[in-house]
């Protein structure tokens, strides 16, 4: 907690508003990273019937309350520190949004889940990194639009990463940005009927052949798309 306090304090110093963070203890899982998609591109898929038996990755089960408990510890303690600063904290969902891996709960998962932090913890300095491809993952789709307008209204979102998938929670693929659950035009006109003034970023790429290792070709399409949904959405 002291060294997140000092690195909330030396952000503001260098003039960072804004600290993105997510609340997973075992990170982001996925069971393969070169499925086929596309035209010969190669991506990532999850599935959890592969990991219903994976090991404890903490020792012990640690349930949802135990995660709220934890949660609501930090935030009582670390939302001070971006009040005094001007920091904003920045809420990245989980990643497969399931309701367990490994022992460990995931209690940012569902909508009901943000709506909880944001309405325990009310702070203007408290909002969310709003991952379009983690809230594709939760519903198949369902539901963006809606979260979008809850929580945009309310000024919570303050930055987003675009991106996709085909399927849902339990098993899903990620896929090119044009392809997946949602239609990212509508996405981005519920951002705009918002209010919405932060950043838009790619985020997870297809590998396309002869790409980097950091996927320049796949983000290249990804944000040429992303430059011309948005230009049609903003004449409209």
């Amino acid at each position: 907690l002291e060294n997140m306090a000092a690195t909330i304090r030396n952000m503001a110093r260098a003039g960072i508003p804004i600290l993105g963070y997510h609340w997973m203890p075992n990170g982001v899982w996925r069971t393969e990273h070169d499925t086929p998609i596309r035209g010969g591109a190669r991506s990532n898929r999850f599935e959890m019937a592969a990991h219903q038996e994976a090991p404890l990755s903490h020792g012990r089960q640690y349930s949802a309350e135990e995660m709220w408990q934890h949660y609501d510890w930090y935030l009582e303690r670390i939302l001070p520190v971006c009040e005094e600063t001007g920091v904003r904290l920045a809420l990245h969902p989980d990643d497969p949004p399931v309701p367990k891996l490994a022992g460990v709960a995931r209690i940012f998962s569902s909508f009901e889940g943000f709506a909880r932090a944001m309405e325990r913890h009310p702070s203007p300095m408290h909002g969310l990194d709003f991952c379009h491809g983690c809230w594709s993952e939760m519903r198949g789709g369902a539901g963006i639009l809606d979260a979008i307008r809850h929580f945009g209204s309310d000024g919570r979102i303050f930055y987003a990463h675009i991106r996709d998938v085909q399927g849902s929670a339990e098993c899903f693929t990620e896929c090119f940005i044009d392809e997946g659950n949602s239609h990212i035009p509508s996405v981005l006109r519920a951002l705009r009927d918002v209010g919405f003034r932060g950043f838009l970023l790619d985020d997870h790429v297809p590998r396309m052949v002869n790409d980097s290792p950091w996927g320049h070709r796949g983000r290249a399409f990804a944000t040429g798309y992303l430059r011309g949904a948005l230009a049609a959405v903003l004449s409209e």
